[in-house]
Parts: C-alpha cells; structure tokens; sequence
C-alpha cells in the first residue's frame, strides 16, 4: 500500500482554509447576534474581521475578535427590555 502523502504547501492551503472556515463561523454568529441586538454594523465589522484574522493568523486573531465584538454588542444592543404593549393597552393610551 502506498501512504497518502502531502506537500507542505497542501498541508498550509487545509490549514487556511480550516482556521477561514472557523473565522466565517464566529463571522456568521456574530452577524446574526447583531442584527437580533440591534447592531448590525457591529456584526458586519466582527464577520469581516473574524474572517480575515482567521485566514492570517488563525484563532490567535478570530477567537478574540469574536469575543470583543460580542461584547460590543451585548453591551451596546438596542433591543427594548419591555415587551410590546398588548391591544387592550394600546387603546387606553389613545
């Protein structure tokens, strides 16, 4: 049997393109935390760099990305904390 083998410059593409696809999912998350809390450009922001990072540098750049900018957003949500108010209660405050 032969061993499978791989070059060095196979072995860097899967390496980039696993720590890319890391980086897109904490993208990806960040993005749709964003757009539920009210801060969509905070979630564009964290997808970009998360996935930029992820492609340069690995988790050593996307993991504190994402923790950075999901504390950006937690932190600066506009999300009401008060429910909607029902129809009895929208016709007494006309």
């Amino acid at each position: 049997m032969d061993p499978t083998q791989m070059s060095s410059s196979s072995l860097y593409l899967l390496i980039v393109a696993v720590n890319a696809a890391l980086g897109l999912i904490f993208g990806l998350i960040l993005l749709f935390l964003g757009r539920k809390r009210g801060n969509r450009r905070y979630g564009v922001i964290g997808l970009v760099i998360c996935f930029v990072g992820g492609i340069f540098l690995g988790l050593f750049a996307s993991l504190p990305a994402f923790l950075i900018f999901t504390w950006l957003i937690m932190r600066r949500s506009t999300v009401d904390p008060q429910p909607p108010p029902t129809a009895g209660e929208r016709d007494e405050t006309l």
